[in-house]
């Protein structure tokens, strides 16, 4: 399931920006405007940073990528430009509408009663899912935010 995940921080957007562009782990043109530029990860089809002055960030996953290792990458390399913790929060974290479209299939075979061609609940179990991923979002600010605090 696709996320779209935004985050909440103090980092200095044009330090974040200078290494980001000069990472290789990340591709593509990206310039800094408006207050605001966009990274793509490098061979990760479908992921992308998009990084505010105003020390908001937004993820776009794709439907494969651990969420966790994603605001955790984010989450560094903000550290690293700036010598000190982010603390970042997540401000929000929803499933992007290709994901509802996945589940609506399965929703309205369970709604009508039908069984899932591999007998069991698919809705159910996309919903599971969706919620296991918006889960490791979650659990990589508190984590990041334990260890910064010497507790992790």
């Amino acid at each position: 399931m696709a996320l779209d995940v935004w985050l909440q921080g103090r980092f200095d957007i044009g330090k974040l920006w200078e290494y980001l562009r000069d990472s290789e782990y990340f591709q593509g043109r990206s310039e800094l405007e408006a207050g605001r530029f966009t990274r793509r990860l490098r061979d990760v089809k479908d992921v992308a940073y998009q990084v505010y002055s105003s020390g908001k960030v937004r993820i776009c996953t794709d439907d494969y990528s651990d969420p966790y290792m994603l605001v955790q990458i984010i989450v560094d390399a903000a550290w690293l430009t700036s010598g000190s913790n982010p603390d970042f929060k997540v401000i929000s974290c929803k499933p992007l509408l290709s994901s509802y479209e996945r589940i609506g299939t399965p929703l309205l075979r369970m709604k009508l009663g039908l069984e899932g061609p591999h007998g069991i609940n698919e809705a159910l179990a996309l919903v599971e899912a969706d919620v296991c991923r918006i889960t490791r979002v979650f659990e990589a600010v508190r984590d990041l935010q334990q260890e910064a605090r010497g507790e992790g």
